[in-house]
C-alpha cells in the first residue's frame, strides 16, 4: 500500500462511499500515516475536473478533451467530492487558448463551450432561481461567474458580494478573487487585491500561498511580481512534503509568474530529498520538462534512472516507461522497452 500512488488511493476511499474531503483524507492516513496529509490534498485538487485550481499543477497544464487518470473526481461543493460521471456531471475538459493559458470548460454535447451571449427571459429566471438556493460562497460565485460572462457586471457583482460574504478560508477568498478579477468575468483588480490580502491573512501551510503566489503574479489576474515573490517565500518556510517542492519550484520558474529558474531547481532537490517512490520522482522529473517554467532533460534523466531503482512492480515500471518513452518528456523509446520487459 505503500507504494500506491495518493490518486490511486483517493479513488479507492471515494469509491468506497467517502465524499468529505477531510474524512478522505484521514481515512488514508489511517492506513499511510506516514503520507503527507498536504499531498492527498493537493491530489483530490488535481483529480477533481470542475475545480478551477488544479491547472495550476503540472499534470494539468496542457490542453485535453480526453480524460486520464486524474480525472476522476467531481466537486459537489467545496468540501464535497464523488467519483465523475460525465453522463451525470458532464464532460469537462481542460482547454488552451493559444498562449499558453489553460482554462477547465464544460464542454455541450454538440462539443461546442458555453459561450457568451446576453440574458434571456429563460436565463434570467434561471439565474433567479439558482440565487434563491444559493447557500454558500461557491453557489453564488459560479452563479456570478455565468451571469458575467453572459454580460449582465451589475449583477454578478452583486453576487460576488454575497459570496464574499459566506467565504471562510484562504481557498474561498483565492478563489473569489481570480473570478473577480479574472476580464472574462469583472476584471477588477482593486477588489480583487482586497481579497487576495484577505487570502493571505488566512493562510495555513505552503499550498495556500504558492496558490495564492500564483494568482498574484500571474499577469493575467493581478501581476504583482514583488508581493507574489513575498508569499512564495512563505510557501518554502512551510513546505513539508516533495509535492509541496515541486509545485513550488514550478510556480516560482513559470515565465509568466516570476520566471526564477535558478530557484525553481533549488526548490526541486529539495523535493527530490523527501521522494520515497517511483512516483514520486516521476512527478518531479515531469516537472523539470516544462518548457515555460523549468527545462532540464539531463535532470529530468537522473531522477527517472532513480524512479527506475524505487520501481517495485508492473504498476511502476509501466508508468515509468510512459514517461521515458513519450516524446513530449525523455523520448527515449529503448529504455522505455527495457522497462515495459521489467513490468
Amino acid at each position: 500500500m505503500e507504494n500506491t500512488p495518493a490518486w490511486q488511493l483517493i479513488k479507492n476511499v471515494v469509491e468506497g462511499g467517502t465524499t468529505k474531503k477531510t474524512e478522505i483524507i484521514n481515512a488514508i492516513l489511517l492506513v499511510n500515516p506516514e503520507m503527507n496529509k498536504n499531498t492527498i490534498r493537493t491530489q483530490i485538487t488535481v483529480c477533481t475536473v470542475n475545480n478551477i485550481s488544479r491547472i495550476h499543477y503540472s499534470q494539468n497544464k496542457k490542453p485535453r478533451s480526453e480524460h486520464n487518470q486524474n480525472d476522476f473526481l467531481y466537486q459537489i461543493d467545496k468540501s464535497t467530492v464523488v467519483i465523475y460521471d460525465p453522463k451525470e456531471h458532464g464532460n469537462w475538459v481542460i482547454e488552451g487558448d493559444g498562449d499558453g493559458k489553460v482554462t477547465i470548460s464544460q464542454v455541450k454535447d454538440n462539443n461546442e463551450t458555453q459561450s457568451t451571449s446576453e440574458l434571456t427571459s429563460d436565463q434570467i429566471e434561471d439565474f433567479k432561481e439558482k440565487e434563491k438556493n444559493a447557500e454558500n460562497d461557491w453557489d453564488f460565485r459560479y452563479l456570478a461567474n455565468d451571469v458575467a460572462q453572459e454580460g449582465d457586471k451589475d449583477w454578478a457583482r452583486e453576487l460576488y458580494k454575497k459570496g464574499e460574504e459566506l467565504a471562510e478560508d484562504s481557498g474561498d477568498y483565492l478563489d473569489l478573487a481570480d473570478a473577480v478579477c479574472y476580464e472574462g468575468f469583472l476584471g477588477d483588480k482593486d477588489w480583487a487585491r482586497e481579497l487576495y490580502k484577505k487570502a493571505e491573512k488566512l493562510a495555513e501551510n505552503s499550498e495556500d500561498f504558492s496558490l495564492l503566489a500564483n494568482s498574484v503574479a500571474d499577469e493575467d489576474y493581478l501581476g504583482d511580481k514583488d508581493w507574489a515573490r513575498i508569499l512564495y517565500k512563505k510557501a518554502e518556510d512551510l513546505a513539508e512534503g516533495y509535492l509541496d517542492y515541486q509545485f513550488l519550484g514550478r510556480s516560482v520558474a513559470r515565465i509568466k509568474y516570476l520566471n526564477d529558474k535558478d530557484w525553481g531547481i533549488e526548490l526541486i532537490k529539495k523535493g527530490e530529498e523527501l521522494a520515497v517512490t517511483a512516483y514520486d520522482f516521476i512527478i518531479l522529473a515531469e516537472t523539470l520538462l516544462d518548457e515555460d517554467a523549468i527545462f532540464d532533460k539531463e535532470f529530468a534523466r537522473d531522477l527517472a534512472e532513480k524512479a527506475e531503482i524505487f520501481s517495485e512492480d508492473s504498476d511502476d515500471f509501466e508508468y515509468l516507461a510512459d514517461f521515458v518513452g513519450d516524446e513530449d518528456y525523455l523520448g527515449d523509446k529503448e529504455w522505455a522497452r527495457k522497462l515495459r520487459s521489467k513490468a
